[in-house]
């Protein structure tokens, strides 16, 4: 593999598309300019598309929630849990020193979803937990 070949540029689209797309441009009678453009632009919406294929799997839905899915094609990150889930994590992070590090994970999203808040009971500790989440997201 040399470094100018296009998988060692990691271009996959163009690897996959290049011989396909050059019999296209030499059919309809595309310009230079005209083939690498479309090579550009097809490497382009692939890339666009594993991205947004990243923030939904980074969001963590259970089931696809449509206001955070579109929020993952709108090109911000989403994180999904429960806010048993948060309140439990932080607790256990706290009680290992680490809650500063496990806080940053709930707060670096754009869009933070807490599902199922007010469906159990929640105590002092665990109150005072989702409060600095939602303190410190404002």
């Amino acid at each position: 593999m040399t470094r100018s070949s296009p998988k060692y540029l990691r271009l996959p689209y163009i690897r996959e598309q290049y011989e396909t797309l050059a019999k296209e441009a030499a059919e309809l009678g595309w310009s230079h300019i005209e083939y690498l453009e479309r090579l550009i632009e097809g490497e382009a919406h692939l890339r666009e598309d594993r991205r947004i294929q990243r923030r939904i799997r980074l969001a963590r839905f259970s089931v696809i929630k449509t206001l955070g899915h579109t929020a993952c094609l709108q090109g911000y990150s989403v994180l999904f849990t429960t806010a048993i889930d948060a309140i439990n994590t932080l607790a256990a992070a706290h009680s290992a020193g680490r809650l500063k590090s496990e806080l940053n994970k709930y707060l670096k999203p754009r869009l933070l979803i807490l599902d199922e808040l007010g469906y159990l009971p929640i105590d002092k500790k665990g109150a005072d937990l989702l409060f600095q989440i939602i303190s410190g997201a404002l």
